[in-house]
């Protein structure tokens, strides 16, 4: 097992620990010039391995191809630094008179003229040189004489970032956007949690499945669907308010802009929010309400003193996941605004389209650094404070709501939870118009094309896409696929090992392995492709722009949902059952598979969904990642979005809404069979 420990370090080290290492030294390395004696110091014994016959004719054609006038410069330019009469004047000399100087040189000062003469012209032509002498030196060697350059520690790409305001402008942009959007969406993921926690609001079921829905949503669907409704050829803006009722002016009242990301980042964040809140809200001891209720509390003060006290261990682990979502979001700032420039979105430009990976992973490091701040803000203030049990205690208190807030909140929540059901429908009824705000008519031709593409050749646009759509489906959902059995699996096994060897090495990899959970999505995605272009060096093992690449990603990414998962798995199960096993001769790989595994058939599961699902809709990892050979729909669906194909992204969309619900509903049919699992970690309780 202490083996098993190590190897699992080292894979976790390189995954997940060592791309945004390489992200940091990117942010920190430049490129200084090779100064002319640096050059000619390399060069001179790397020569000494050259012929002598080779030297000469190499500086005999290479001296003739220069022009008298050339030459005569390079005579006078090696003749002031080796001769040794100080009162030289060769201003006004011709070519002859130099070589006729150099013939009366002494024996000691024509060998120093010859070694200066060779090295002036190796220099001259030092891009020639390099190729000749390749068999002769290392590889790095001719990759810095090659380049003409070699890497520095420097901080001028931080420089050059503060002194750029639209570099710093971004980072400022991101973290007022993702302030304004933490508040907003905890506000309203708190209120949904109490609603459906504490009250006897109805309509309970209906808006605990609408705002748990987007989890499954396709990448920038919140954005895109708001623009199909708010956008300048939107439903309601243009063909409501604009051209039925003459209120606004479509063109300028419209979604695009900050209002936009905020709005669509609330409705793609909600969700996650809520799932955290509606966790600590449910398991809170309700029996300190009731006897605040008892001792003559009002609702209103119980809820102030009681109840949100209580709930901010949820309030503070949501508001950082929230933040650090809201600030690394690349998919919707692009799509409903991409006038205003936020910091992922400068980064992916600053790598992809300018190839400039220092600045970008400048940017990458200036992003993590608010989000760590917060992470580790949030974990110091909670450690701070005292709460009860977040173990249930008895049956749930819920008291009868006054008639007031039970209509204000029920209406809050049927708002919020139709506005959700509407921009599903508004993106599948997408795939069925023919030309969104233009040309409103039912059809099927995306979806009869998408299912029979034309066969022509040579086709372009959408006769193309059609063709691509269920090869990327397919090609999608097996890379998720590969990485999610994978990454379940490895989950399991890393958390068993963590658990029942308790060691340093296993807190650190413990810890390694929720740095994903902290960092933006998108620095670990520039991470992975500046470490793995030429991983240590060699090309042979580069993984950029293969599948493999693609499923390490999602695969280290997002292993820790079920690693920890798994590990509160065994944290219920009673360690006797493994040493019953042991006691009885099974060996601890047949203890694990006949004994453990079951058990933690559950956390499997979970483990698996999470990485799937998270996988096939993530972008700003992605986005760096994918191949025009590896393409991602999630990538495909961005795209179709931002070039304002509305049927094709809508379809694509609905294809992809369908293939998770497939997923979920077949890991929900396994898990509803094993009835072994729960039968063996109720031994503990």
């Amino acid at each position: 097992m202490k083996l098993a420990l190590w190897i699992i370090f080292l894979l976790v080290a390189i995954f997940i620990a060592l791309p945004f290492v390489t992200v940091f030294k990117e942010s920190i390395m430049g490129k200084q010039p090779f100064s002319e004696e640096k050059f000619k110091s390399e060069i001179q014994a790397v020569l000494k391995k050259v012929p002598q016959e080779k030297i000469i004719e190499w500086t005999q054609e290479w001296f003739h191809r220069f022009s008298e006038e050339e030459q005569t410069g390079i005579y006078k330019k090696i003749l002031k630094t080796t001769s040794q009469q100080g009162n030289l004047n060769l201003d006004q000399v011709s070519l002859e008179e130099i070589k006729s100087h150099i013939q009366k040189l002494g024996n000691s000062e024509k060998e120093r003229f010859h070694q200066a003469f060779t090295l002036e012209l190796a220099y001259q032509k030092r891009a020639i040189l390099v190729f000749k002498i390749e068999p002769l030196i290392d590889k790095n060697l001719f990759k810095k004489l090659r380049a003409g350059y070699e890497s520095t520690w420097t901080l001028e790409h931080y420089q050059k970032f503060f002194g750029t305001p639209y570099l710093w402008g971004s980072l400022i942009r991101s973290f007022k956007v993702a302030t304004i959007t933490t508040f907003l969406t905890i506000a309203l993921a708190y209120l949904f949690a109490f609603t459906l926690t504490r009250t006897t609001c109805p309509f309970k079921s209906y808006f605990n499945y609408m705002v748990l829905f987007p989890l499954i949503s396709p990448p920038v669907m919140m954005a895109f669907s708001l623009i199909l409704l708010f956008g300048r050829r939107g439903i309601i803006t243009r063909s409501l308010l604009d051209n039925t009722l003459h209120l606004i002016n479509a063109e300028l009242s419209n979604i695009y802009g900050f209002h936009g990301i905020i709005l669509s980042q609330m409705f793609t964040y909600a969700p996650l929010a809520f799932v955290v809140l509606y966790s600590v809200m449910s398991h809170l001891d309700t029996r300190l309400e009731e006897a605040a209720e008892n001792l003559g509390a009002s609702q209103w003060y119980t809820f102030r003193r009681v109840t949100l006290p209580l709930s901010f261990p949820g309030i503070a682990t949501a508001a950082v996941i929230v933040f650090i979502k809201a600030m690394n979001d690349f998919g919707n700032p692009r799509v409903v605004a991409a006038d205003y420039t936020m910091v992922a979105g400068v980064m992916y430009d600053q790598m992809i389209g300018f190839q400039d990976s220092s600045m970008a992973a400048v940017i990458g490091v200036m992003i993590t650094i608010p989000t760590l701040i917060a992470y580790f803000f949030g974990a110091y203030w909670l450690s701070k404070k005292s709460y009860v049990s977040k173990e249930p205690t008895g049956m749930m208190y819920v008291k009868e709501t006054p008639k007031l807030a039970k209509i204000v909140l029920t209406t809050i929540c049927f708002f919020f939870s139709t506005m959700i059901l509407i921009l599903y429908v508004t993106v599948i009824t997408g795939s069925l118009v023919d030309v969104w705000g233009v040309k409103n008519q039912f059809t099927l031709r995306y979806w009869i094309s998408s299912i029979f593409p034309p066969v022509e050749s040579g086709l372009i646009g959408e006769g193309r896409d059609f063709r691509r759509i269920l090869p990327l489906l397919f090609s999608s959902a097996r890379i998720m696929a590969v990485a999610a059995i994978i990454g379940g699996f490895l989950a399991v096994v890393m958390a068993y090992i963590m658990e029942r060897r308790k060691t340093a090495l296993s807190k650190a990899i413990g810890g390694i392995i929720l740095v994903p959970a902290a960092l933006p999505g998108v620095v670990l995605g520039l991470g992975y492709i500046l470490c793995f272009n030429k991983p240590f060096g060699y090309a042979a093992l580069s993984l950029t722009g293969t599948m493999s690449i693609l499923v390490l990603a999602v695969l280290f990414t997002r292993i820790y949902m079920g690693v920890m998962t798994t590990q509160s798995v065994l944290q219920k199960t009673d360690y006797s059952v493994e040493e019953a096993a042991t006691s009885l001769g099974a060996n601890r790989f047949l203890t694990f598979r006949r004994v453990v595994f079951p058990v933690l058939k559950r956390a499997w599961l979970l483990g698996t969904l999470y990485v799937f699902i998270s996988g096939i809709v993530s972008l700003g990892t992605m986005i760096f990642l994918y191949s025009p050979e590896n393409m991602l729909v999630s990538v495909e669906i961005y795209r179709m979005a931002e070039m304002g194909q509305v049927g094709m992204a809508s379809l694509v969309s609905t294809y992809l809404i369908i293939i998770v619900l497939i997923v979920m509903s077949l890991i929900r049919f396994i898990e509803r069979r094993d009835k072994y699992s729960r039968s063996v970690t109720s031994i503990k309780k």
